[in-house]
């Protein structure tokens, strides 16, 4: 299952990383972020906007990794309304987190599973990590959390001098797989 996602999700989060412009700075953020407050992040980020959701799911994290900003990427369970719920920081009061409803993700149009958080035994920072020990000297740029029910993956981007490189880290395991693309550059700007 993990394989049949890693393409098109592959795709999507790293047309995110270029659209967003994600800091390309190393790892300051990540130190607070270990697994329990992640999970206690998400599930205030589901409360935030249950009353607009009620059947709210969490279908995708996006951690900036120079900051530890998460957005936690939440839809119904039809997948018909998307909801970005962003923390600043992992120090950010739950009052000042900004909520962004939006019908312009492909996380719409079919129904998503809500991550198991429960499953996930591997840090954003353990997944950093593992990028960079494969890659020494690369500036982590972006970590998603994504995945069907417990089958879930963590997505690591850093960049090196030839271009952007990623991997994925079993967030149950810690194994960590390299991307066998090449690493690649940002997209051509047009020129008159």
């Amino acid at each position: 299952m993990a394989t049949k996602l890693f393409g098109p999700v592959f795709a999507l989060l790293l047309v995110l990383l270029i659209a967003v412009g994600c800091s390309k700075s190393g790892g300051s953020g990540l130190e607070a972020l270990d697994v329990e407050t992640v999970r206690s992040m998400a599930a205030q980020a589901k409360d935030n906007i249950r009353t607009k959701v009620p059947s709210v799911v969490l279908a995708q994290l996006d951690i900036n990794p120079a900051t530890g900003a998460q957005t936690f990427r939440l839809t119904d369970a039809a997948g018909t309304v998307g909801v970005d719920v962003t923390a600043p920081s992992p120090n950010t009061p739950v009052g000042d987190w900004g909520v962004l409803v939006t019908d312009k993700t492909p996380l719409l149009g079919h129904p998503n599973n809500d991550l198991d958080l429960q499953a996930v035994t591997v840090s954003p920072a353990q997944a950093g990590e593992a990028i960079l020990d494969h890659w020494p000297g690369c500036a982590l740029r972006g970590i998603t959390l994504a995945g069907d029910g417990q089958v879930l993956i963590w997505y690591v981007f850093c960049d090196l001098p030839e271009g952007t490189v990623s991997g994925i880290v079993n967030a149950r395991t810690g194994a960590f797989t390299p991307s066998d693309a090449p690493p690649s550059g940002p997209p051509p700007t047009a020129t008159p």
